[in-house]
């Protein structure tokens, strides 16, 4: 059976008989993928809705489509997606170039919801000047691993201001062997979050900080260190802010390493 590919279209187009794809997807389907009048193609707009459709025509470097299919809306038939069931909120220290690319890479083909790049104290490298190649690296392992959402990734943000946005909610440490909120965790915020800080020597490892309460939480928010770890400032900081630190084990994995270790672990234990 020949490959089906996949483009992104606006939320706003997708309606009507005919779209028209933007330039830089006409140019992939065109360019790089040598796709010819006839082809069918899977049109979708990151939000959860697509369609099948062929090429009708091409005018100007831009490829039409014709619509084939009803469109179909993935977030309320996809009821196992991990982004959808479960959704996952990595701040992630910003890292080397090739490190950063794959963590983005890969946290996007396991379903994370949002990606947050944080400065930390031992953040060495400086975040790309332009943020664009972060949002091409999801849009392309997006549509390699047919997600039917688009990973979203915010703009750079400091260690303390991502920690804070995150304060007003239930922490690992908060629930009881009941599945019941102990203390006052609670505010503003009607949902509860499992949030865990990647430590390499914490007592509590990611097991046991998941064996008491774990259907009760909605979402869950993961910080990731850089290269160097995180210094204990930050770590002190967090924790007074509700996160929990835990460890993958005794073995030192790298920072990439880490990262979709973690997310692979939840998406095992909640989807």
């Amino acid at each position: 059976m020949p490959t089906i590919h996949r483009f992104f279209v606006s939320p706003y187009s997708l309606h009507g008989t005919r779209i028209i794809l933007p330039e830089e997807e006409s140019h992939h389907a065109l360019d790089v993928l040598r796709l010819k009048k006839g082809s069918s193609v899977v049109l979708f707009d990151g939000e959860g809705r697509e369609c099948s459709a062929t090429i009708a025509s091409i005018k100007e470097g831009l490829v039409s489509c014709l619509l084939q299919s009803s469109i179909v809306n993935r977030q309320s038939s996809m009821t196992n997606s991990m982004m959808d069931s479960f959704p996952i909120i990595l701040a992630q220290a910003v890292l080397k170039r090739e490190a950063m690319d794959w963590v983005i890479q890969k946290a996007v083909e396991l379903g994370v919801r949002t990606i947050i790049p944080m400065l930390t104290q031992r953040t060495v490298v400086r975040p790309p000047e332009n943020p664009n190649r972060w949002t091409r690296l999801v849009m392309a392992a997006g549509k390699q691993s047919e997600q039917p959402f688009l990973t979203k990734v915010e703009a750079v943000s400091r260690f303390q201001d991502v920690v804070a946005r995150f304060q007003d909610v239930v922490a690992p440490s908060t629930v009881g062997s009941t599945g019941s909120p102990q203390g006052s965790g609670q505010a503003g915020a009607s949902e509860k979050d499992l949030k865990m800080l990647s430590l390499e020597r914490s007592p509590c490892t990611v097991k046991r900080c998941l064996q008491e309460g774990k259907r009760i939480y909605s979402r869950a928010v993961l910080l990731l260190g850089p290269e160097g770890g995180f210094v204990p400032e930050e770590v002190q900081m967090a924790q007074s802010l509700g996160f929990q630190p835990v460890s993958l084990g005794s073995q030192i994995l790298r920072a990439e390493t880490a990262a979709i270790s973690l997310i692979s672990i939840l998406k095992y234990e909640f989807s």
